[in-house]
């Protein structure tokens, strides 16, 4: 990171994932890993920004909704037992996403 210019992107490709390091600050550092984007394309902005970072903010709302959800209405409780979090984390998602269902199918 030391030394890069800023708005730099450099970009790392495998046969089944993209990873981007993109420098939007000086000393700053944003990585991003994707299984859906296969080239290196950047943003006509003047911030020169990634085509897989502007994809990921652009679509981000539907995970910031379900911490918000489960973080407000949870049945979660203390344990130490890793497997009643994931029970746990499991029954959350599953009522947010039955509800998404009902309210997509009773639509007023």
């Amino acid at each position: 990171m030391q030394g890069r210019p800023l708005h730099s992107s450099i970009f790392v490709f495998t046969e089944k994932a993209t990873v981007v390091s993109y420098c939007p600050k000086r000393n700053k550092n944003v990585l991003v890993m994707s299984t859906m984007h296969t080239e290196a394309s950047l943003s006509t902005r003047e911030d020169m920004k990634p085509q897989m970072i502007l994809d990921y903010n652009s679509t981000k709302g539907g995970a910031d909704n379900l911490d918000k959800v489960t973080a407000t209405y949870s049945c979660q409780r203390k344990t130490a037992r890793w497997s009643l979090v994931i029970f746990y984390n499991t029954v959350d998602v599953s009522a947010y996403n039955a509800y998404v269902l009902w309210t997509e199918i009773n639509q007023q």
